[in-house]
């Protein structure tokens, strides 16, 4: 056999993608991660392939392509938050995105069951309607508590993903992102 296994996945592409713009070095890229130095070499190695980073000894940074395409994803959803709330699931670590552009027509079940097959416990897909975050159907569960991690509009949707550790959780939130929008999981 020859080489290792990677040990990264491709949402971790995306993870390490919007770290590029705080100028990370790649020991701090690792630190975020969770990953070791030969993943994170290999995830910049994608990235520099792509053209959409480059590299200096103070650290990394997007090209102009790179820019444009980070630009792009963020126009449809923010980088996932880490929800440090114990409102919602207290003894689990939380990753939340919210996502501003999607299709009209979605589907919570499957949106969630992407989260679990990304290695989530669990997820909720919630949509802001009339000033209120909905899960679909009748449930009672204050969720305001999310407008201090992002501001809605009108028919954005969060998703929070839910598990033991917050870098799966990271990785689950943005697989239903991908799956939303097929051309991130192009990166």
């Amino acid at each position: 056999m020859v080489g290792n296994t990677p040990n990264y996945v491709r949402e971790d592409i995306l993870r390490c993608l919007l770290l590029i713009p705080e100028n990370h070095s790649r020991k701090r890229i690792m630190k975020r991660l969770s990953l070791g130095e030969g993943s994170v070499r290999a995830l910049l190695d994608i990235l520099k392939q792509r053209h959409l980073i480059n590299s200096s000894r103070a650290g990394h940074f997007l090209t102009e392509k790179g820019e444009k395409l980070l630009s792009k994803i963020l126009k449809v959803s923010t980088p996932p938050a880490e929800i440090k709330s114990d409102e919602l699931f207290p003894n689990q670590k939380k990753a939340a995105i919210l996502i501003r552009s999607h299709p009209s027509v979605i589907n919570p079940v499957q949106l969630r069951d992407v989260a679990v097959r990304s290695g989530a416990d669990g997820a909720l897909i919630l949509k802001y309607e009339r000033g209120r975050f909905n899960l679909g159907f009748s449930y009672h569960q204050d969720f305001s508590f999310l407008k201090k991690y992002f501001k809605p509009q009108e028919g954005n949707l969060v998703v929070i993903a839910f598990g033991k550790n917050f870098n799966t959780c990271e990785r689950a939130s943005l697989s239903v992102l991908c799956e939303l929008h097929p051309w991130i999981k192009r990166i």
